[in-house]
């Protein structure tokens, strides 16, 4: 978790924990958020401004997870999407999922159960947080 992709440590973290609460928001509320929408929303914040194709972004929200997942948690960035095209999370989600361990399945309809699952999990959890 230290790559801060540039970015002082502070800020990175400040940003961090900022990601992870909208997150949680999002996910009591049952709905997704689009990458570009997270980004708009952090600038506006007035936190680390990241273009929503980045590696930059898609590392916070992997630390994002990590972190969520050391505490026993649904992996958060299911809640985020892209806002067009196929409307799911982006290749680092799958890719994070593996790195934990976790086999998100090979064909299509795999990965959607998988994230499907994912997603009611976040709702379910942060529902009652």
């Amino acid at each position: 978790m230290a790559s801060t992709y540039g970015f002082a440590t502070s800020e990175w973290e400040t940003a961090r924990g900022w990601v992870a609460q909208r997150l949680h928001k999002v996910a009591r509320g049952r709905g997704t958020i689009t990458y570009s929408d997270l980004t708009t929303e952090m600038t506006k914040a007035g936190l680390s401004r990241l273009d929503p194709h980045s590696s930059a972004l898609a590392g916070l929200l992997g630390q994002v997870n990590l972190l969520e997942h050391e505490r026993g948690r649904p992996l958060i960035s299911a809640v985020v999407v892209y806002k067009t095209g196929d409307l799911e999370p982006g290749p680092g989600f799958w890719e994070f999922a593996r790195h934990l361990g976790v086999d998100p399945g090979a064909g299509e309809h795999a990965r959607l159960e998988f994230w499907a699952q994912e997603l009611e999990r976040c709702f379910t959890y942060w529902a009652s947080h």
